[in-house]
């Protein structure tokens, strides 16, 4: 080979690698642009997480464990004010120059922070709702306690630390909350029983065998105090706000149609929605009449179900039918041999605090963070 071909050879390839990488480049955007949407993204998460520190004890944040969510009006306009910074951050980058992934991802940021500034701005649930207070004030503590991130003394130590802030939280909400609609109130009301219950006996029980007795009493007299401010509150909800609760629920087609826009990301006309909804509804409806007829053809649906509500665990029961209902499930199924590779699982069934009515799906837990137990995998 000619030392003319080898260099032309060797330009060849040179030229080659260059058109590579510029296309790549291309393909992923300038290298500026992603490394400042990244930048962008941890700075809003580090202030999103200082004003919701539930949220960031659920994603695994534990510097938050000690804080409750601010419900003041300095704290609310303080959050308004850097939700409105960081749009405008975000609306000077442009999607087209970053990777797809963090395109969406800018879609959906963009998309959450005009959501909750439509909360905070316009539907103002923090006026209306006196569920939100007590709920976040539980699913505060429900949330340290559920899972084994850290040892019991200290995850106990933070436990503390919120419910010292719970009864400042509950003082705030009868300053905030303003001509609620009943049925709100009426809510909240019914949810008091089994919210004090709660820190009553569950948040006791999630602590077995604490030997620190200073830190022990110490968690006895912040928690009788959180019980006692919890039953305060429910006479004022009883008391004093459900007479003058005359509010109306609905937020007007404009607020659910913009709701649905930036929550879900849904942008289907809502006569559309309504249509579709009805269409499914009436499938389900048909689809229980024909599991109704297989399991009793000479009863209406309506007997049917009331014939299977008969055959109901007690409530103190439920949970332990349930799982050996599954383990029974499991049994005919490997009997059968239906499924042979069925892994086995430690089904850990908890009760959910009562702080949302009606209550949520429960929340997903990453795998990363479950606590396997006699080395299965554990599914709570």
């Amino acid at each position: 080979m000619t030392r003319r071909t080898v260099a032309f050879a060797l330009t060849f390839v040179g030229v080659l690698c260059v058109a590579m990488i510029l296309v790549q480049n291309m393909q992923a955007g300038s290298p500026k642009n992603p490394a400042e949407f990244n930048r962008l993204v941890d700075s809003y998460f580090d202030f999103y997480f200082q004003f919701h520190p539930k949220e960031a004890t659920a994603a695994g944040f534990h510097q938050y464990d000690a804080k409750m969510e601010d419900y003041s009006r300095a704290s609310r306009d303080g959050e308004i004010s850097n939700l409105r910074t960081y749009a405008s951050e975000f609306d000077r980058l442009d999607p087209a120059k970053l990777p797809a992934e963090s395109a969406g991802d800018l879609a959906f940021l963009q998309s959450n922070i005009k959501g909750r500034l439509l909360e905070l701005q316009v539907l103002q649930m923090w006026r209306k709702d006196a569920n939100l207070y007590v709920g976040d004030a539980t699913d505060s503590i429900f949330v340290i306690i559920k899972r084994t991130f850290a040892p019991p003394e200290e995850r106990l130590r933070s436990v503390i630390a919120r419910e010292r802030q719970i009864p400042a939280v509950l003082m705030t909400a009868r300053s905030n909350l303003s001509n609620p609609p009943k049925i709100y109130t009426q809510i909240a009301i019914e949810q008091m029983p089994g919210i004090i219950e709660f820190f009553q006996k569950d948040v006791p029980g999630a602590f077995p065998g604490i030997k620190d007795a200073a830190l022990w009493t110490d968690f006895q007299q912040t928690n009788a105090a959180v019980v006692k401010a919890l039953e305060n509150f429910q006479l004022f909800l009883q008391d004093d706000l459900l007479p003058r609760s005359q509010g109306d629920f609905r937020i007007g087609a404009d607020n659910f149609r913009q709701k649905l826009l930036d929550d879900e990301m849904v942008n289907i006309p809502l006569d559309q929605l309504l249509k579709i909804g009805y269409a499914d509804l009436h499938s389900n409806q048909q689809r229980l009449k024909e599991t109704a007829a297989l399991i009793n053809p000479n009863a209406t649906p309506r007997e049917v179900l009331a014939t299977l509500e008969k055959d109901h665990p007690p409530a103190d029961q439920l949970l332990p039918t349930f799982r050996n209902l599954l383990g029974g499930l499991r049994e005919f199924i490997e009997a059968k041999k239906s499924s042979p590779s069925l892994p086995r699982y430690c089904l850990l069934w908890k009760k959910r605090p009562p702080s949302c009515a009606p209550p949520p799906p429960l929340p997903w837990i990453p795998p990363a963070l479950m606590k396997p137990r006699q080395r299965r995998p554990c599914l709570t």
